[in-house]
């Protein structure tokens, strides 16, 4: 289930205690969005786990599964085509997409001052290749060029149930930076006594 621990403890501007069980919004589909391109794009993420869809293009790509994978909403090259997972599988080709994140995020509170208002997952852990029509800037001092940036920022809402995200959207912060929103019970937390 979980590649990464579930139950973060965040202290707040004032020094309290949250505590925050994530895993009730893991879901063995997952989750998928529209990845508002304006196109059929799509990104297809998972909280405490990975995304039920996977990534295996025409082209190399970083890793095949993983937290968010976005599919650009092409067509594989045919029906019939085959490609290779990072392993050396032979699987069928999936349309042009991406695996944004597959390691532990770094979470913290949506708003210091407010410890039972929502937590972000923030993960910074895939790269696109060189030969990906999508590239992530590079840093102006040290030439490296950076990662794709995904956080998924989880308000709380006492009115949806913890096992539930509701109101998810996606959106592209920056080049290679995006943010899924949603809202949930399991985004209230629990302020230690």
């Amino acid at each position: 289930m979980a590649p990464y621990l579930c139950s973060p403890t965040l202290v707040d501007g004032a020094g309290a205690s949250w505590s925050y069980n994530l895993t009730t919004l893991y879901t063995a589909s997952g989750y998928s969005v529209g990845d508002g391109g304006g196109g059929n794009g799509t990104v297809d993420f998972n909280v405490c786990g990975y995304a039920a869809a996977t990534c295996t293009p025409a082209i190399s790509v970083q890793a095949n599964v993983g937290v968010a994978v976005r599919n650009y909403g092409g067509s594989p090259p045919s029906p019939s085509a085959q490609c290779y997972t990072v392993n050396g599988t032979q699987v069928p080709c999936t349309g042009a997409c991406d695996t944004l994140a597959v390691n532990a995020p770094v979470a913290t509170l949506l708003d210091a001052s407010n410890g039972g208002g929502g937590v972000s997952l923030l993960f910074q852990d895939t790269w696109p290749l060189a030969d990906e029509a999508v590239q992530c800037p590079s840093d102006p001092v040290t030439g490296v060029v950076g990662p794709f940036t995904l956080a998924i920022n989880i308000a709380c809402d006492p009115g949806t149930p913890p096992t539930q995200l509701a109101g998810v959207a996606f959106a592209t912060a920056a080049p290679c930076s995006f943010v899924i929103t949603g809202k949930s019970g399991a985004g209230c937390g629990a302020k230690a006594a």
